[in-house]
């Protein structure tokens, strides 16, 4: 042994309070145990260990290779998602897990990847692994459906909406509505407040999706819109019942004083003039208008918010995709409703706190309806570190304009799938940072490569003929950890 082994062994003696009374026992009681092996017969000693080479070189000759030759392994935080492709090592992640831990700054993230590549199968792997801790979640319009089969086996709600099926009213206040009695008098206003807002802005976006260009400020037909909406909540609560779409148009029709004054019109017959184009928006959400039966009357099934939900909309054909946009932009305001409304009642002392991973499931389709639609997404993601939610978006590359860059940026959060280098619609991030010089080469359709979907945790039968990170059909990455190749795996219905 040499000095500078007995040096160590001394230093570590001192640190963990060994005796040399005591060392010096446990060497006596293994004499053949010596730094070249075991001294015995067929032990496998050595007569010579031979150094290893050493180099001198500069910071610039070494770089990668010194101060931090051996990297460590990813935080064990968070939904097991499989194994690195790279090292076989576990990974894990989901976006409410990394921000209790202080990982990520905000809880949400976003999954983007090419069809057929494991997005939704890493969702469903999140969502399992939350719903074990004792989150719920809420799958703001399922399009296949990927996520009904975990709601129910989980004892969670699964809520059908499409014509002739299951309607889903536009100004419906959610769950709270209910409740607002029990709440005190301050409360009760900020809610109500907010129930406005929420209904304004889902109607708002439901006519910008059936004219495709936003309402005309000129004519001040959001104020319009506004005014109508207060006067038909308040027949309505008066008859103890949610307002519809037909008591808004009711209310622009009766020409009211307040909104004439509002539109500074002087003549009476200059109103309808005004009106006319917004009348002709909310006309096409009824039971005759492109949308059927969906939006002109109470919903259907109401939401629970004491269990997961998941807003069924997969029997809407995949060729609506108008109505699928719309249908799933009043999914996803009736959803914040019921994860306001549950944070709220918690924080009257009236029921337990609960907390939401909220899915919005194939944004592409609505954002190729209407790239308006953007706004509204933002709005609702926002509000994760309010109001308790996290989450997860889901995204195909390959469809959809590019104007989902900038919501993609904000996620501190990504699951990308497998990628084709040369499509010029990356997220900002890989096509300008330095992260995007170490993205794959990896081209959709090469083999086994591009797809090793199928193994989960089991060993793999073969090694992928691409090693780059990104060469399975997920890539894990956030801002603070490097980045990870897991690979997804089929869940069951």
């Amino acid at each position: 042994m040499s000095a500078f082994d007995q040096l160590v062994d001394k230093v570590m003696d001192r640190f963990l309070g060994r005796s040399e009374a005591a060392a010096a026992v446990t060497a006596a009681s293994f004499p053949q145990h010596t730094e070249k092996g075991m001294r015995v017969r067929e032990g496998g000693m050595v007569t010579w260990v031979e150094p290893p080479p050493e180099f001198t070189a500069t910071s610039n000759q070494t770089a990668g290779l010194w101060p931090f030759c051996v990297g460590t392994s990813s935080p064990l935080v968070g939904a097991v998602l499989g194994r690195n492709l790279l090292n076989s090592s576990v990974v894990c992640g989901d976006p409410i897990s990394l921000f209790l831990h202080g990982i990520i700054s905000s809880p949400s993230g976003f999954i983007l990847g090419l069809n057929g590549r494991g997005k939704s199968s890493v969702a469903v792997r999140m969502a399992l692994a939350l719903i074990d801790q004792g989150f719920l979640i809420l799958v703001a319009g399922d399009l296949k459906p990927d996520f009904a089969g975990v709601v129910l086996e989980t004892n969670g709600q699964v809520v059908q909406v499409a014509p002739g099926v299951g309607a889903i009213n536009p100004l419906d206040a959610g769950p709270l509505w209910r409740e607002l009695e029990r709440l005190p008098a301050p409360m009760q206003r900020q809610m109500r407040a907010e129930i406005h807002s929420r209904r304004l802005m889902t109607l708002t976006g439901l006519i910008e999706l059936v004219f495709k260009e936003p309402l005309d400020a000129k004519k001040q037909e959001q104020t319009v819109l506004s005014m109508a909406i207060a006067m038909a909540a308040e027949k309505a609560e008066a008859e103890d019942r949610q307002p519809l779409v037909g008591d808004v148009v009711a209310a622009i029709k009766s020409a009211p004083p307040q909104i004439q004054s509002a539109l500074l019109i002087e003549d009476s017959k200059e109103y309808l003039p005004q009106v006319k184009n917004l009348l002709a928006g909310l006309n096409a959400l009824g039971e005759h208008g492109p949308f059927g039966d969906v939006f002109c009357q109470q919903t259907t099934k109401e939401m629970k918010i004491d269990t997961s939900v998941d807003f069924d909309i997969s029997l809407i054909d995949e060729s609506q995709l108008t109505l699928r946009a719309a249908v799933q932009t009043v999914c996803w305001s009736y959803g914040q409703a019921g994860i306001s409304a549950a944070k709220t009642l918690a924080d009257a002392g009236l029921m337990e706190e609960r907390h939401h991973l909220m899915i919005m499931d194939e944004l592409w389709q609505s954002l190729r309806a209407s790239e308006l639609l953007v706004h509204q997404i933002d709005s609702i993601t926002r509000l994760n570190r309010d109001q308790g939610p996290g989450a997860a978006d889901d995204y195909a590359l390959d469809e959809g304009p590019a104007v989902v860059h900038g919501r993609a940026d904000e996620n501190r959060y990504w699951f990308r799938g497998t990628l084709i280098r040369e499509d010029p619609r990356r997220t900002r991030a890989e096509r300008d940072g330095p992260a995007g010089n170490s993205l794959p080469r990896l081209r959709a359709g090469e083999g086994d490569a591009g797809r090793l979907v199928s193994r989960g945790f089991d060993e793999p039968q073969h090694q992928p003929s691409v090693t780059a990170p990104g060469a399975g059909p997920v890539h894990a990455e956030n801002r603070v950890r490097a980045r990870c190749a897991v690979p997804g795996e089929p869940h069951s219905r």
